[in-house]
């Protein structure tokens, strides 16, 4: 339903969150410059009125860090990007939603355990450069690993209009058209509401196309 709360946990690790009755999904985000990172998906609880529900999370120990700099093709620092360093685990498990850190004026330092991870960069919306595609970096403990991410600068366009079966322009609609390469490299916007067109920024290459309708209005 769209209920949201949030609280920050006290000297002794406690936290309390006041709730409306219903089913929530219930995580744990650690301070990037902590030495704690979530191993967990988020926790589905479902609340009553009145009850009152203990719910437990269990961190992990980050003890190396990840150091980089977001670079164009020529190795100039691009010091107006923004975004968020996310790492995955090689295998299935899933690393939680904490694992990372922003992007700040293109460069990133956060704590992370020691292993090999998948990096996936995510830049803010609107920024003018693809990001790079999702690599393996090696992190060893109580170690700072330093990388270097090139990026490519959007040249190509990819532009239409949303229509239904009958070839007619949709208008009114939210409509989210997305793109992603072989590399996943990932690039979205939005439709325009009035016209139904899109212009989607890309880098030179092939990319596959999709689409999610969001809401229409009626």
């Amino acid at each position: 339903g769209g209920d949201f709360a949030y609280a920050i946990t006290d000297a002794e690790g406690k936290f309390e969150l006041k709730l409306s009755a219903g089913t929530y999904e219930v995580t744990a985000f650690p301070d990037p410059n902590s030495n704690y990172y979530n191993p967990r998906p988020p926790q589905s609880v479902t609340v009553s009125i009145g009850q009152v529900l203990t719910l437990n999370f269990t961190l992990g120990f980050a003890d190396a860090t990840l150091s980089g700099t977001i670079v164009d093709k020529q190795g100039n620092l691009l010091s107006d990007i923004y975004g968020f360093v996310s790492l995955e685990k090689e295998t299935q498990e899933f690393f939680g939603p904490g694992l990372g850190g922003p992007i700040e004026r293109g460069v990133f330092r956060f704590k992370a355990p020691a292993g090999t991870h998948r990096l996936v960069v995510h830049f803010a919306p609107g920024t003018r450069f693809s990001p790079p595609a999702p690599q393996n970096v090696t992190l060893e403990s109580a170690q700072t690993t330093t990388v270097t991410l090139t990026v490519v600068e959007f040249t190509s366009f990819i532009s239409g209009f949303a229509k239904d079966t009958t070839g007619k322009i949709i208008t009114g609609a939210e409509i989210r058209v997305f793109a992603n390469n072989e590399t996943g490299v990932w690039q979205d916007t939005l439709v325009d509401r009035t016209t139904g067109k899109f212009t989607l920024p890309v880098a030179a290459g092939s990319w596959f196309l999709g689409y999610d309708v969001i809401s229409i209005d009626y």
